[in-house]
């Protein structure tokens, strides 16, 4: 199946707050990006949603700055992985997955992708020739 996610970045803050307000754990942030992905499941989803926008991003750059061990940074870019360490939780706009890292906090909103509408395509020669006939209305 496909879903529409959008991924959301919160202010890093500890996550056992209950305050409520900007920067708060019930603060979604701003939208960082929307994309749609196929995936068994809404968790599945969200965590190739991540992968593909947040993930291989944080990966290049922790493996750039030699900042985490090269476990760490293959994680990032591990659908599998990712999905494991999601939580789900509910926030303003609804249920999400979350991908807190303890430096970073992430909200995945996701929803079934819309249809794609199929539109009638007719090879030039038929439309030509229908062009050319009255209209039956």
């Amino acid at each position: 199946m496909r879903y529409l996610c959008t991924i959301f970045a919160n202010d890093a803050t500890p996550t056992t707050t209950t305050t409520s307000g900007p920067g708060s754990p019930n603060d979604p942030g701003s939208p960082v990006a929307r994309v749609v992905v196929a995936g068994s499941n809404p968790r599945q989803a969200a965590a190739r949603a991540y992968v593909k926008r947040v993930g291989q991003h944080r990966a290049l750059w922790l493996q750039q700055a030699a900042k985490a061990p090269a476990a760490v940074v293959a994680q990032e870019t591990s659908p599998k992985a990712i999905a494991a360490s999601l939580r789900k939780v509910h926030r303003r706009f609804g249920e999400c997955y979350e991908m807190d890292n303890y430096h970073d906090v992430w909200s995945i909103k996701v929803e079934p992708a819309p249809k794609r509408s199929r539109r009638l395509c007719l090879a030039p020669p038929l439309l030509y020739h229908l062009s050319l006939a009255p209209s039956p209305n």
